[in-house]
């Protein structure tokens, strides 16, 4: 049992650190894109703290892992594009739907009809 148990501490120990290091890249990353655009968008959150956090837990081999790291990269940055995009346009296009700081968080392009 003593063995099962410092198993599972010693994977924690392993993991934890690499959650923390993928949520603080991941806000840090979000921050610095809301500040440049000067919306609030969480896609790059959701990929980063997200789905980079999932794959890093499955175990391919190394060409397996290679394929999906590119296709990753190719739709992750085509897709992070057009959502940027979008919201940016929205945020041009269409009437704020809160006043003050909620209209910075609250994206215009999920409640815009106009696009």
């Amino acid at each position: 049992m003593e063995l099962h148990a410092s198993k599972s501490a010693s994977r924690l120990q392993r993991y934890l650190p690499l959650l923390v290091v993928f949520l603080i890249s991941s806000v840090v990353h979000e921050y610095m894109l809301a500040l440049a655009f000067r919306f609030f968008y969480p896609v790059l959150l959701l990929m980063f703290g997200g789905f980079g956090v999932v794959f890093m837990f499955i175990k391919t081999r190394a060409s397996q892992f290679n394929v999906c790291l590119w296709l990753s990269l190719i739709l992750g940055t085509g897709i992070m594009m057009c959502l940027y995009s979008l919201e940016w346009y929205a945020r041009r296009n269409c009437a704020p739907l809160t006043d003050g700081f909620a209209d910075y968080l609250v994206p215009r392009s999920w409640f815009c009809e106009s696009l």
